[in-house]
């Protein structure tokens, strides 16, 4: 065993859905390598409370209107953007945005949902890209992938039986990055 490694107890809370934290496990196992300083797209949340734990690193939290403000005059080594992406109206001023904010030689993990079909698209979703688009997206951006994975979203099979559009959802992935500037 890992000694820096923390035990399943230390680093979940049980009061957390299962899929939660089956998210979060394969997130942090997909997380390789941390440069600091680190920042986190989004407000504090119980993913980025378990990096910081697991990693053994302050993470700063940025939440502001990521459609329409750039980022503030601050270079980051490592950035973590987790579901982020379908939430904005234009994103690739938001990747051009987390480029202009990276070190040269800096990393960013950036996950978002496959395209679904329409009727299990979630409604607070301005866009759920399809593959092809968000490759373009990084490219258009300056951002080259150096290793992407995929990331069960389900949680324990007994949550998915209410429904068909449960059932279906328990089949789903959310596509993970790790981008470097090109």
């Amino acid at each position: 065993m890992n000694p820096t490694k923390l035990t399943k107890e230390e680093l979940f809370s049980k009061k957390l859905a299962s899929n939660v934290l089956n998210r979060a496990k394969q997130t942090i196992d997909f997380i390789d390598e941390i440069k600091r300083p680190v920042c986190d797209c989004g407000e504090n949340n119980p993913l980025k409370q378990m990096i910081e734990k697991e990693k053994r690193t302050k993470i700063v939290s940025l939440s502001f209107d990521f459609d329409r403000v750039n980022f503030p005059a601050y270079k980051w080594n490592t950035i973590l953007c987790f579901e982020v992406l379908e939430h904005l109206y234009n994103p690739l001023f938001f990747l051009e945005n987390l480029k202009n904010s990276l070190h040269k030689r800096g990393i960013i993990y950036l996950s978002t949902p496959y395209q679904f079909p329409q009727f299990l698209k979630a409604r607070h979703h301005y866009h759920e890209i399809p593959t092809d688009r968000l490759m373009w997206l990084f490219d258009e951006a300056g951002l080259r992938i150096i290793k992407k994975d995929k990331i069960t979203i389900a949680g324990n099979w007994y949550n998915h039986i209410r429904g068909f559009r449960p059932f279906l959802r328990y089949f789903q992935k959310t596509r993970i990055y790790k981008l470097e500037i090109k």
